[in-house]
């Protein structure tokens, strides 16, 4: 568990001495989105391989889809109010 608080503290640190540089923060972003495609990938494929999962999918897919559903909508809403809150005074200096 530290492991991970290490590499995020790590990561603050390097990212703070960096910050103006923009070539990096471009890289850096795409860096990032590649890697949540493939953790959603490999979320995915993990989940195919599993036969109880699969075989379950006809009796709970429903409920999946709308908990999944509602779970999107919930966190859309709150980053939407969240970004309205806290940064719609960044925008209009």
């Amino acid at each position: 568990m530290w492991i991970i608080f290490v590499f995020l503290l790590a990561g603050i640190i390097v990212g703070f001495i960096f910050r103006s540089q923009t070539k990096l923060m471009t890289f850096s972003a795409k860096a990032t989105t590649f890697a949540v495609f493939l953790l959603i990938f490999f979320l995915g494929y993990s989940v195919g391989q599993n036969d109880a999962i699969v075989s379950a999918l006809g009796e709970l897919g429903w409920q999946a889809i709308l908990l999944s559903s509602g779970s999107i909508l919930g966190s859309l809403i709150f980053a939407g109010a969240l970004y309205f809150f806290a940064f719609r005074g960044l925008h209009e200096k």
